[in-house]
């Protein structure tokens, strides 16, 4: 009998719930202070009053706090800045956050149009055409940042053509080959070079 008692799992119970602060939440369990944890977490498990913390509710906990934790970190770098999908997949990998979350954080942010890829292509391309950069240089800065194909390709198309770029930088810098060295740089095609160059060459300007 002795043994039977010995070898009986200790059973937990909640007893008390406590807030502390807006988003925490203090646990008692059999009236001793257990742990302050997140009340997103525990509403996920669903740890109240009364429940017992057995094996399968402590997994649906623990799973519950990787879920908060891989959110909380995805909310700090979006705080910061707009992330592509691969952005944020990449950079919550390197915070620690498991596959399972990652994916599950990242498919709710997507829904709910928080992360964005066509909204942060568009963004990023109109701001590197506004700083006079070319085609070939945005879908290779698009592309650092895991954006490729028709969302890269839809995003250029919205903007202004390259020869209306060359045209803002002959206005600002001049028709000299130091702007025509400065739009090569820049990433833009033959194409939209096609006028300064003329214009460079039949002038014999340095």
């Amino acid at each position: 009998m002795h043994a039977d008692s010995a070898s009986a799992p200790t059973i937990l119970i909640v007893t008390a719930t406590r807030p502390r602060g807006a988003t925490k939440v203090e646990v008692e369990v059999d009236g001793q202070p257990w742990r302050v944890l997140p009340v997103a977490a525990l509403a996920r498990a669903g740890v109240a009053n009364g429940v017992v913390l057995d094996r399968e509710r402590a997994r649906a906990l623990n799973r519950a706090l990787r879920a908060e934790k891989a959110l909380a970190a995805a909310s700090r770098l979006l705080r910061h800045s707009d992330q592509t999908t691969h952005m944020l997949e990449t950079k919550l990998e390197q915070r620690g956050v498991a596959a399972p979350e990652r994916a599950a954080v990242v498919k709710t942010l997507r829904a709910a149009r928080i992360v964005d890829d066509v909204r942060f292509a568009r963004s990023r391309a109109y701001a590197l055409s506004g700083r006079l950069y070319g085609d070939d240089a945005i879908r290779h800065d698009l592309g650092e940042r895991g954006l490729v194909g028709e969302v890269v390709e839809e995003a250029i198309a919205h903007l202004e053509p390259e020869t209306v770029r060359v045209d803002r930088a002959i206005e600002a810098r001049g028709a000299s080959r130091q702007t025509l060295a400065f739009l090569g740089r820049r990433g833009f095609s033959a194409d939209g070079l096609e006028t300064i160059v003329a214009r460079v060459e039949a002038e014999g300007l340095g």
